[in-house]
Parts: structure tokens; C-alpha cells; sequence
């Protein structure tokens, strides 16, 4: 009879030991350790990206402000200004504008006489 317990694996789940249960639980705290050592990888790797990113755009928007910095200055240094002594102008001035300028409502207005 123990030969047909031991073909059918059932002698062994039968008599397992106190050993075979910690394996087993060793086999999933090993496998809970894979697990969080592979989040800690992605995370570790999340991270220098993230750090590359940074980086790049900083150096990206340097350049940018370095450049912009030398437009103004070339273009600073291009003004020429000019100087002109004021001059007494004729006192009429007139400026025509195009344009008509009319009422809303015409409202009739009739003479009044006081004492009525």
C-alpha cells in the first residue's frame, strides 16, 4: 500500500514536514524580494530619467536665454538717437478729421414769452 502512496505523491502531502513549509515559504518571500528588488529597479530607473529630463531642459532653456542675450545686446548696441532742437510752432493748429457729428433726436424749440 505504501508503494501506491508513494507513486501517487500521496504519502509525501500527507507527511510533509515542518522543513517542506518553510521552503515553500522561503520560495515566496524569495519571490516577494525579486519582486520588490524589480520596483526598486523601475523606480531607480524612473528616476534618472526624470534627472536626464531635468537636466536637458535646463540646459535647453541656458542656451535659449544665452542666445536671446546676444540679440538684445547686438541690437542695443545698433541705436542711434537722434537729436533735435525744439522750434516755436504756429499758434493755429487745425485738424480736420474725417467725420459728422449729429443729434439722436431733433427736438423743436419755440420761443417763450414770460408773463403767460
Amino acid at each position: 500500500m505504501d508503494e501506491k502512496l508513494l507513486q501517487r505523491g500521496g504519502w509525501e502531502e500527507r507527511h510533509s514536514t515542518h522543513e517542506d513549509k518553510a521552503s515553500v515559504a522561503n520560495g515566496n518571500s524569495n519571490k516577494q524580494t525579486r519582486q520588490s528588488g524589480r520596483l526598486r529597479l523601475f523606480l531607480f530607473l524612473g528616476l534618472i530619467c526624470l534627472a536626464v529630463l531635468a537636466v536637458f531642459g535646463i540646459m535647453t532653456r541656458s542656451a535659449t536665454t544665452e542666445k536671446l542675450q546676444q540679440q538684445a545686446n547686438q541690437a542695443t548696441a545698433q541705436l542711434t538717437v537722434s537729436v533735435v532742437k525744439p522750434e516755436k510752432m504756429p499758434a493755429n493748429i487745425s485738424i480736420d478729421l474725417p467725420g459728422q457729428t449729429q443729434a439722436y433726436v431733433q427736438a423743436p424749440v419755440y420761443a417763450q414769452a414770460s408773463g403767460y
